[in-house]
């Protein structure tokens, strides 16, 4: 099939992990969202002339020690767009379908952004833990020679303004399978848990944090005072 519109010319296109949507950027410096499947247009965004884009199929960590694989859930996989604007000397990365744009940097105006949609030659069928993908999908190239891996976090994929709560939670389910671990020293664990705790965004949640690390077993008294002189900083700043 086709979409109709004359005076547009398609300069790139872009396939998705999953096979089901196709980004599109044009002459007219638009870069179109299409349904593969349905074959209409989803989204529109303007203003990207000389647009180059590329997939991240981000997977859920569900891993907790002690739990089997065959009982263990079966992760959930967020998509994100990729957008390098060279004209504009900026990347920025969207949730799909119709999520935000959870993220917008810098970059160089003579690079290049490399989306690479499959695996190593040859190996299709020998088995592999995850398959035959690409273990670096969407990088950056930058003129210096410098060549930039692209990572967004799965839990950006519930950073819009309607699941700040769900965000939180995911967070904080995360910082509880931190804590299980045992390859960690007291530095690395106060890192992890200012880190966790500065990016919580709802008050209950920060309480709900406060109350499962006064109560963990595996916490240091260190790691606690850092919990909550960020979450106290965080209260005083309302």
């Amino acid at each position: 099939f086709g979409l109709c519109d004359l005076p547009r010319l398609g300069e790139r296109i872009a396939l998705s992990p999953n096979r089901r949507l196709s980004v599109v950027s044009d002459s007219y410096g638009r870069v179109v969202l299409i349904d593969n499947f349905k074959g209409v247009t989803l989204r529109m965004w303007k203003g990207y002339r000389d647009a180059q884009c590329g997939w991240l199929e981000v997977k859920e960590e569900t891993k907790q020690r002690g739990s089997s694989s065959r009982n263990s859930p079966q992760p959930r996989l967020a998509l994100f767009l990729v957008i390098y604007a060279p004209k504009q000397g900026v990347i920025e990365i969207w949730a799909m379908e119709q999520g935000p744009k959870v993220a917008k940097f810098t970059a160089n105006k003579s690079g290049r952004l490399l989306y690479i949609n499959h695996g190593m030659m040859g190996l299709n069928n020998i088995p592999l833990k995850g398959g035959n993908r690409c273990q670096f999908p969407c990088v950056f190239l930058d003129p210096s020679g410098v060549m930039k891996q692209i990572y967004v976090p799965f839990h950006f994929a519930l950073s819009d303004k309607n699941s700040k709560r769900a965000r939180d939670l995911h967070l904080l389910k995360k910082l509880k399978t931190f804590l299980k671990e045992d390859e960690y020293d007291d530095d690395k664990l106060i890192d992890e848990v200012q880190k966790t705790v500065q990016e919580l965004k709802t008050n209950e949640i920060r309480m709900q944090a406060v109350e499962m690390l006064s109560t963990n077993k595996h916490i240091s008294p260190d790691a606690l005072a850092v919990a909550i002189d960020v979450i106290v900083n965080k209260l005083v700043g309302q």
